[in-house]
C-alpha cells in the first residue's frame, strides 16, 4: 500500500494505491473517489505511484506512527509485508525538484490527476 497525504488550508487529501488495484482518494472535509482503480490508467499510475514508493523506501523511515501532515507539507506512508514507512517534507521543496523525494510527490500527483480526470464527479 502507498499512499500521499497533501495538508492544505481547507482539508487533507489523501490518495491510496493498494497492490490488488484498490485506487482510493479521499478528502477530509467529505467527499472523494472509492473504487478509481476500475479505470485502466488509473490503475497504471497507481502501479508507478507504488513502484516510486518501492524505490523511494530508503528515503522513508520506519513507523507505528501515522500523523497527518500539517499545513503546506506532504506525507508518504507505505505498508508491505515487512513494516511500515513515512516520510515528509513540505510541498514547496517536493515541486522544487530537487527534494529526495520529489519522483515520488510527482508520481502521486500524476496518480491524482488520472483520478481527477477519470471521475469528473470527485469533489478534489
Amino acid at each position: 500500500m502507498a499512499a500521499m497525504e497533501i495538508g492544505t488550508k481547507n482539508a487533507i487529501a489523501t490518495i491510496v494505491a493498494i497492490a490488488d488495484g484498490t485506487v482510493s482518494m479521499y478528502v477530509s472535509t467529505g467527499g472523494g473517489v472509492i473504487g478509481a482503480g476500475g479505470h485502466a490508467v488509473v490503475r497504471a499510475g497507481a502501479d508507478r505511484f507504488r513502484d516510486v514508493t518501492a524505490d523511494s523506501r530508503g528515503l522513508l523511515q520506519s513507523t507505528t506512527d501515522f500523523p497527518l501532515p500539517e499545513l503546506g507539507q506532504v506525507r508518504f506512508q507505505a505498508r508491505t509485508g515487512d513494516g511500515a514507512w513515512t516520510g515528509v517534507a513540505t510541498e514547496e521543496a517536493l515541486r522544487s525538484g530537487r527534494h529526495p523525494l520529489s519522483a515520488l510527490y510527482a508520481a502521486g500527483q500524476d496518480l491524482l490527476t488520472e483520478i481527477r480526470l477519470s471521475t469528473p464527479e470527485s469533489k478534489a
